[in-house]
């Protein structure tokens, strides 16, 4: 489709590419998919420890998302904390591990690998990846498919001994709490929807242009 569109000169603004002058979304369904992911992850962990050796079952409906999560004790962690190399042992000695993480064409450090979490004492029970992206690239490399709310958890690849580890890889978090999530989405694209009639002087809409131009030239 993209080699048709450079062919015939036309143009593609993809939403993901609609940047500030930082290079950061200036739309995006990080919160929610956060928000649903770290639900679901706890529902998991609830169920490994109360269900021993049972598989979970597809994901209950939740009328709003404030009825989805209450918790306490939450380690949280930014580019700071990551910034060195991984593997980190807080994540090992974690009972949950939620990855939001923005994967762009820079490699990520690992956050765990098999060895570290193969190590004795391990923690860690269920790990939500809300990036989703099994690829070279993942800074959690632990697992090659991806789940459903059907099937929300998939076991580590190589599977990873005792106790329990399940990966929760849903690349469409978001849909859980599809109102919520559409709500603040459309709110934030708004802003820049109101400017495509500039989108020959207005940075966001030159920038995904550009984006767009660079990504036709790679094409074979």
């Amino acid at each position: 489709m993209f080699s048709r569109y450079a062919r015939s000169d036309g143009l593609l603004y993809g939403l993901e590419f609609l940047t500030d002058e930082n290079g950061r979304r200036v739309a995006a369904f990080s919160y929610w998919a956060g928000y649903a992911g770290t639900a679901i992850a706890l529902l998991s962990w609830a169920h490994q420890l109360l269900n021993v050796g049972k598989p979970q079952g597809p994901v209950p409906v939740f009328d709003t998302a404030s009825a989805l999560t209450d918790y306490e004790s939450v380690l949280k962690w930014d580019m700071a904390e990551t910034a060195s190399d991984g593997p980190f042992p807080e994540c090992r000695l974690s009972d949950l591990l939620v990855n939001c993480a923005y994967l762009d064409p820079h490699r990520i450090p690992p956050f765990v690998t098999h060895e570290s979490l193969s190590a004795p004492g391990r923690r860690l029970r269920v790990i939500c990846d809300v990036s989703c992206d099994p690829s070279e690239n993942n800074p959690i490399p632990v697992y090659s498919g991806y789940s459903s709310f059907e099937n929300p958890t998939i076991a580590t690849s190589p599977k990873i001994g005792s106790p329990e580890l399940r990966v929760i890889a849903i690349d469409h978090l978001p849909t859980f709490v599809a109102r919520e999530s559409s709500e603040e989405y459309s709110r934030l694209l708004l802003l820049s929807l109101l400017t495509l009639d500039l989108r020959d002087i207005e940075g966001v809409w030159k920038r995904a242009k550009q984006t767009y131009r660079d990504r036709v030239k790679e094409l074979p």
